[in-house]
């Protein structure tokens, strides 16, 4: 996650937070270590992820990938 990306989810600007690294050095400083832990966080899980799929072959690969993408289309069809 990006600082602007941490920024929008705030819905602050990003200059907003800049400002926060000396106006608010503690508060700016629990947003960074929880960008950070995040940020770990669903990097540890796309690693696991692509793991798990190199065990696989490629048509079980392709088969997951469509499963994925029916299930997200299914979602925004409110299915």
């Amino acid at each position: 996650m990006t600082n602007g990306e941490l920024s929008k989810r705030l819905n602050i600007t990003h200059q907003t937070l800049c400002n926060w690294k000396t106006s608010k050095p503690l508060l700016y400083e629990i947003l960074m270590a929880y960008k950070d832990n995040k940020t770990n966080a669903e990097s540890n899980l796309i690693n696991e992820i692509i793991d798990n799929l190199k065990k696989l072959s490629e048509k079980e690969q392709e088969k997951i990938l469509l499963e994925i993408k029916l299930k997200i289309i299914n979602k925004e069809l409110g299915e």
